[in-house]
């Protein structure tokens, strides 16, 4: 009877938490409470603003990329902590309470130098609306919240995956680079005057140096992908664990309700 009461109960909350989950937002990072301008000195959309602006833009054109690429680069303040644990970060117990009992479980082993390293308290976020809700992220995780906005709006787009360097190519001639806020028209990816690339950070308002940065990084190999490809390992373990996280209460509640009639008299 305990244990039957105890499934039940466990089963209950996973799934409340799960529906939940669906209802509300992530809390955005606190580091971003004080942030007013950041990247390219452009105002950061504290709060969610980001749905409202994006609502218009059920239709994209060429022409509406620009203001696109500036409400994802206003969103997602440039910060992820990869050298330990950030109890922020991690993905909360209502997106999916599995990956956030792990990144526990795994913090509670590096604490106690049982293992070296930890890996579930960074896992980066896969859905775009989720990134942007968090409104944190390096070069990847912007770009990939990008992209997923222009594919749930049929806009042929790819991850632009650059050695150091990740931005988003749009119909095969646009880069839209919304970590640090620069769109360049025109692009070949086959041929990439280093002027060009130079130019169009200089005009954005990064200084020589950082524009140089940039040339030399878009000299680097490149590589055309979507998100399962720049991700794959990342991409299926979500996708499982997004599975389980509904199936493993669902099993719970159906045991606990068989368990019940087996060993009614």
């Amino acid at each position: 009877m305990i244990l039957k009461i105890f499934f039940f109960i466990t089963g209950l909350f996973l799934i409340s938490a799960n529906f939940i989950g669906t209802q509300i937002n992530l809390e955005k990072h606190p580091i971003t409470k004080d942030v007013i301008f950041h990247k390219n000195s452009i105002n950061y959309l504290r709060e969610n603003e980001w749905r409202n602006d994006l609502r218009k833009y059920q239709n994209i054109r060429t022409r509406d990329l620009s203001e696109i690429n500036k409400i994802f680069a206003s969103s997602i303040y440039h910060f992820w902590e990869n050298d330990g644990f950030d109890r922020f970060q991690i993905y909360s117990v209502y997106e999916n309470w599995i990956i956030f009992s792990l990144s526990y479980f795994e913090y509670f082993l590096f604490k106690n130098n049982i293992i070296s390293k930890i890996y579930f308290s960074k896992l980066e976020r896969l859905t775009w609306e989720k990134i942007m809700e968090k409104g944190i992220g390096y070069c990847s995780q912007i770009s990939i919240a990008l992209h997923g906005f222009l594919k749930s709006r049929n806009i042929d787009s790819k991850l632009l995956a650059f050695d150091g360097h990740v931005v988003v190519l749009v119909n095969n001639n646009i880069v839209m680079d919304a970590d640090k806020n620069v769109i360049i028209r025109d692009f070949n990816i086959n041929n990439i005057p280093p002027q060009i690339i130079q130019s169009h950070y200089k005009k954005a308002g990064y200084n020589n140096t950082e524009s140089f940065q940039m040339e030399k990084i878009y000299r680097t190999k490149a590589q055309l992908l979507d998100i399962k490809d720049y991700y794959p390992k990342l991409f299926l373990f979500t996708f499982l664990m997004n599975i389980l996280k509904w199936l493993i209460p669902i099993l719970l509640i159906s045991y606990s309700i068989r368990f019940k009639n087996k060993n009614e008299i």
